[in-house]
Order: C-alpha cells, then structure tokens, then sequence
C-alpha cells in the first residue's frame, strides 16, 4: 500500500483503476485538480500481498517471456506476426470513427461470432470530463465507443466486472492499461482464467483537459468555455477537428490541418506542457503485449485518406486469426505494411523505446520515475537528438503551466524547440521564416495509390 501512496504523491497515477483489482473492498476514485484525474483513495483498506500499479515496477522483459515466450523483440516495433494498414468495409462504421472504424468493426466481428461475449472498455459519460470504463454485450451499442478519448479514463466501474466475470471478453485499452491486465495474469493464475483477447491502443501520452482548454481560448471567450457539454477530439475529415458541442449546437475546430504556424506551436504548447508526468516515463507505446495493437497512420503514404484507417500491428496467432478471418468475411479491407510506415508513423516511438535515457536524466529534474527493466536492445543508448528531445520534455513537466510559464515561457520554449529538430539547416530556415511570416499550412500529402498486396 506504501508503494501506492508513493504512486500518487508522485504524480504518477493514470487513473487506470486496476488497483481495485487488488482491494479487498471496492476503491473510492477522487478527482484530483493538480493532475485531473481520478486517482484512488487507499486510506484504510487491505490490498492482496501482490499488488500491481503499472507506475510501479514495470519489467518489459518478463512480460514478453510470459506473453510471447521471449525475451527480446527483433524490431522497435515489438514482437508481431504480421503488419498491416487497414479500415472497415462498413460505411456508416467508419463514418462515425476517428480512424477507420476498426476497433467498432472487431468488436461488432468478435460478438457476431461468438468468439467472446463481453466487450470491456472506456466511453464518453453525460460530461466529457468524465469519461469512464463501460461493459457492452450487443453489436448494436457498439456506438458509445466510437471517437478518441485523449484525456484520462478511469476503468473502476468495470474493475470488478472483469475480475469477477467468467465470461469470454474483449479488452480495448492504452499500453499501460493492457499491461496493467497483463500483469494480473501473469501473478494471478487463479482468477482471468477463461478466454480473452485483447486490443491495444497506441497512444502518445495523456493530455489534461486545461490543457486543450488552452488551446481553445484562441477560439472562445472564458465565459463560452465554461459552456461546453461535450469535447469530440477526432472529428472527420482525417485526422480530426475539435467538435465542440453547446447545448443545441456544435462548431468544428482545426487541430493542425489548415491552420497557422503560430497555431500549431500554440497546440503542441497544449499538448506538451500539459502531458501526465507518468507518460513521459513510459516503454510502450505500441501496445507491446496486446493481441491486436491499432495506431493513426501519421507522416505516411495513407495519410491522404480522409476518411481515415488505422495501422494494424498483429502480436499473436489468435490476434492475426481474427483479422485475417475479417478479411475473408470482407468485413474489413488490408494493405500490406511496411515496419518503416510505421515506424516513421510515430515522431516519439525513439524516445519511448530507449526510456532509459528519460529515467536517468529525469534524477537531475528530481523527479522520481517508476522502476523499469526494459529489453536490453533498447536499454542504454545516448543520441543528441533523442536526449535532446527528453530534456525539453521534462523542462517543460517541471516549469508547469502556471500564468507566468504562459505567458513569458511556453512560446519561446516551444518555438526553440520546433525549430530545433530540423535535419538540415535548410529546414530550419524555411521553419523560422514560416513562424515569423506566420505562413498558413495546408498539409497536403503525396497522393499515392492503395492496392492490395
């Protein structure tokens, strides 16, 4: 339990709610202002003598030998058995997802087959601000997950469902979420006994919601900010607007797609000065140890389909079944992908692999980071432009973002930044007269044609 209260005095819950897993008695989540989010209270209550938080100890090797009977994954991708870009062949599903309606169409494929019988995972609530863990048994309510949820997500409404189910199910979670499950079973043998798959997210970090709020102030008043009932993050075209919702209205913001430079580094301000400490410290990005692993198909050839799709990254014979079985039932349309689409997919996959690197500087920001045994492959390695990266990403963990760091600090630190990463110095004197002229971006990707391999 002390090693628990640690968790929370160190800002390094994520409001998973797999702790609950462990009480004796049901867990009281509180909100917290300081980090925004649900964090258990765990004053005066019994926990089993083996207690998993995945801000704990996080052993990325005995997890692949448990999972995969390895110890070392050949590619930064993690262990897999087939990689593809894919979306479903249902319209109205895809219509209504973030990024190829994927994860709606597996589930609806998984409940229609009766390969499980229980979906687990997180929804929008009556308030954005809210979102939570929610059990669905019918294709037809498969709806109420559709969208991205990119703030903190508390799953202990449905902790002691899956605990107590003997039920086959599905699990669609962020990495620390499937690897939070992992670990159950892995050191409890007696309980998850019966089937289950499960779907991971990849994920770049959770973001508070003030942090979003900031970004929207470009947009509206204080007082109009106060008024929104509902924050959709990924509306359609691909990648997404802000859909911000009122009481009988709604009006769509840009996130990056046609917007200033200016905005974009007011955005990325949003998003990195406003991270949850405990994902800076994080190994996985991919979904290491899911079945299925889902990401946004950022920077590559597929980029230009608005209607979006998802890269599809099988682990195991029963995730790459499942997929190749919706394929044959066209239930879902796949391209071959390369390790390099995806790869290239994801800015910060570098700087998650070779964490080592962020939990050995992070001693001189004083912050104190959660144990990590990491594949050996990717344990030590110092690249100026990877440590680079982490030092400006815990600079800006420790500064805040209080009025003074907003108002004299956030610009010229993320505008040093953006402009530091260029390769060339060609690219950083296009980006620093682009920032200065405050030239509109319209992304506009190479067109390329998609044909079945």
């Amino acid at each position: 339990m002390e090693k628990l209260r640690n968790v929370i005095d160190n800002k390094l819950c994520v409001s998973c709610g797999f702790c609950d897993f462990y009480s004796k008695k049901k867990l009281e989540f509180n909100f917290r202002k300081e980090t925004e989010l649900f964090e258990p209270k765990i004053d005066d209550v019994n926990f089993d003598s083996k207690t998993f938080c995945p801000s704990i100890n996080i052993d990325m090797v005995k997890n692949s030998i448990f999972k995969f009977n390895k110890s070392e994954p050949k590619s930064i991708l993690g262990i897999y058995k087939k990689l593809y870009y894919g979306f479903s062949n249902n319209t109205k599903t895809r219509a209504v997802s973030a990024s190829g309606g994927l994860v709606q169409e597996i589930c609806k494929f998984l409940l229609d087959g009766k390969f499980v019988d229980e979906i687990y995972t997180t929804t929008h609530s009556n308030h954005y601000k809210k979102s939570r863990g929610i059990k669905l048994t019918k294709a037809q309510n498969l709806t109420k997950i559709s969208g991205s949820i990119y703030h903190g997500a508390n799953y202990s409404s449905i902790i002691r469902k899956i605990k107590n189910t003997k039920k086959r199910f599905a699990f669609i979670g962020l990495p620390c979420q499937i690897l939070a499950l992992q670990e159950i079973k892995m050191h409890n043998k007696k309980i998850l006994k019966n089937n289950f798959i499960t779907i991971g997210l990849f994920c770049g970090g959770l973001i508070k919601l003030s942090g979003y709020k900031y970004y929207l102030k470009k947009f509206y008043s204080p007082e109009m900010l106060k008024k929104i009932k509902n924050l959709r993050y990924r509306e359609k075209p691909w990648p997404g607007s802000f859909r911000v919702e009122f009481n009988k209205k709604f009006e769509l913001k840009p996130r990056l797609v046609g917007t200033s430079r200016l905005n974009i580094i007011r955005y990325m301000i949003a998003e990195h000065f406003n991270k949850n400490l405990r994902c800076k410290f994080c190994p996985d990005q991919l979904s290491d140890f899911a079945d299925i692993s889902l990401g946004d198909p950022h920077f590559s050839k597929y980029s230009n389909n608005a209607e979006g799709g998802s890269f599809i990254i099988t682990r195991t014979i029963k995730g790459l079944k499942i997929i190749n079985k919706m394929q044959k039932k066209l239930r879902v349309s796949l391209f071959n992908a390369s390790e390099k689409e995806i790869i290239d997919s994801q800015a910060t996959l570098k700087t998650r692999r070779y964490i080592s690197s962020s939990i050995f500087l992070s001693k001189f920001f004083l912050y104190n980071p959660p144990k990590i045994k990491n594949y050996k492959k990717y344990n030590k390695r110092f690249m100026f432009d990877l440590y680079m990266r982490i030092i400006f990403s815990l600079i800006k963990s420790r500064l805040g973002f209080g009025f003074f760091v907003r108002k004299f600090v956030a610009y010229p630190l993320q505008i040093v930044e953006y402009l530091f990463f260029m390769k060339t110095s060609k690219s950083f004197f296009r980006k620093l007269f682009e920032v200065i002229l405050n030239k509109k971006v319209i992304i506009n990707y190479k067109k390329s044609e998609i044909n079945h391999h």
